[in-house]
């Protein structure tokens, strides 16, 4: 998931003016978040997590805060 993350900020920052182009991975960004979403689902079954039940806490948790 790192790695993964790693080039999801790489390629968001050499894609924005000011920042150094990115010398790693040059795959597009939605690609980037679909590794890095299927990671963290194969993450959660094997940690026999429910991931829906865990973003819908969240959703209600930040909907209540403001």
């Amino acid at each position: 998931m790192q790695e993964e993350l790693g080039e999801i900020s790489g390629r968001f920052l050499a894609e924005h003016p000011g920042y150094k182009k990115s010398l790693g991975d040059t795959d597009p960004i939605p690609e980037e978040i679909g590794d890095l979403i299927t990671l963290i689902f194969a993450f959660c079954n094997k940690m026999d997590i429910n991931p829906e039940e865990w973003v819908n806490n969240t959703i209600q948790k930040r909907s209540k805060q403001g």
